[in-house]
């Protein structure tokens, strides 16, 4: 098996990484976000979400404050975690649910979620 990539979790590239929009904004930041809110259910109350290769969370947080029941986010590098669990943690948002995991073998029972949500894995 190919081992998993995960340049995020390199210092040079985070500390690079960490000056883009997408990372000083958020879904603000993010150009794709005005296209994504035309095609995301317009009802999130009582969903189950799954955010994968959730990056710094803002998604997952979106999910929440929109009226998700659960929200679960997940992403390969320990260093998109701990920034979306502190990003959270300022906006109030304590019941993310965060875990470190490959994608490559996630396996996820049928109708485990409402949506699932990947924005920009590789």
């Amino acid at each position: 098996m190919i081992e998993a990539q995960n340049i995020y979790d390199e210092p040079t590239f985070w500390e690079h990484y960490n000056k883009f929009p997408r990372s000083e904004k958020g879904e603000l930041g993010a150009s794709e976000w005005p296209e994504l809110l035309r095609i995301l259910p317009k009802d999130f109350n009582h969903k189950k979400v799954l955010d994968l290769a959730c990056g710094e969370g803002w998604f997952a947080r979106w999910s929440r404050l929109n009226g998700a029941a659960q929200v679960d986010a997940m992403d390969l590098s320990t260093n998109m975690l701990a920034k979306a669990k502190k990003q959270g943690l300022a906006n109030g948002i304590t019941d993310i649910n965060y875990s470190v995991m490959n994608f490559e073998t996630l396996r996820l029972p049928w109708g485990a979620y409402d949506v699932v949500f990947c924005g920009l894995a590789t």
